[in-house]
């Protein structure tokens, strides 16, 4: 067992973790200083509640793109040929097909990542708090970061969130929580029958939906409403599903809309 989950009740998952789940995380959370103006957007609790928990693997697209630190700024413009990234005092900047080209390279070197903690309203990270701007620099609605949504789109079966998510201690342990569950159940459906050792009886995505009977009931009746995605690839509105994957996705979304139910579960969770 990794002791850092020691806060959570014995026996809370159907196999017990052996691993750290792999999270990419936006690097200024983490205190690096890569952001335009040469700072970090260090997260305290991120810091502190998942550091020994997960194997945070830093990155920053636009530092990766060679755009370097202090840099000019870029805000997301709409155009005729579709949304760039363009400087905000310079509009002769453009770095759209760079940042294209970083996303591309990450998600083929990145295909096991559990999650992704994005750096909000940022115009590669940002998720869904993007600010978009017409080219007189009104702004017309908020949208993903193009690194942001590449990464929503290829990578279904991970759990997003920017770093407002994570408010107080509560929401850490929720994340950590869906991490760790989402794991076990890619687990269970990519290999059948999977055991963790010799001496463990081998368990079944059948198993795991059996075993986790009391968190569909909380989170996924099928009289509660459907969550909803931006997603085309993916449906996230399913009723109940025999795919663990999509289940713990589900269920995810509705705990992270819904404060109430969240509550529920935290009560069933913690040590």
């Amino acid at each position: 067992m990794i002791d850092a989950l020691a806060g959570l009740k014995p026996g809370l998952f159907l196999c017990t973790p052996q691993r750290k789940p792999r999270v990419g995380i936006s690097s200024c959370l983490l205190g690096e200083n890569v952001r335009y103006n040469g700072k970090s957007k260090t997260h305290p609790l991120i810091r502190h509640h998942l550091g020994d928990v997960f194997r945070l693997e830093a990155f920053c697209p636009e530092i990766t793109a060679g755009l370097g630190t202090p840099r000019p700024p870029v805000q997301l413009v709409k155009s005729e040929e579709g949304v760039k990234a363009q400087g905000v005092d310079n509009k002769s900047i453009d770095i759209t097909s760079t940042l294209i080209q970083t996303s591309k390279n990450y998600m083929r070197n990145k295909p096991d990542i559990s999650a992704y903690i994005f750096k909000a309203r940022s115009p590669s990270c940002g998720y869904g708090t993007a600010a978009l701007f017409d080219d007189n620099g009104r702004t017309l609605a908020t949208t993903n970061g193009l690194f942001a949504d590449a990464i929503e789109k290829n990578f279904p079966d991970c759990l997003l969130v920017d770093e407002s998510f994570f408010s107080c201690k509560n929401a850490c342990l929720l994340f950590i929580f869906f991490c760790y569950l989402l794991d076990e159940a890619k687990m269970l459906q990519y290999a059948p029958h999977y055991s963790l050792n010799a001496k463990t009886t081998s368990k079944t995505p059948d198993d795991f939906l059996k075993h986790y009977d009391w968190l569909w009931e909380i989170l996924v009746p099928e009289d509660k409403p459907k969550p909803q995605s931006t997603n085309p690839n993916f449906s996230r509105n399913e009723t109940k599903t025999a795919n663990p994957i999509h289940r713990v996705i589900m269920a995810f979304n509705h705990a992270r809309n819904a404060s109430q139910l969240s509550g529920q579960l935290i009560d069933r969770i913690n040590q």
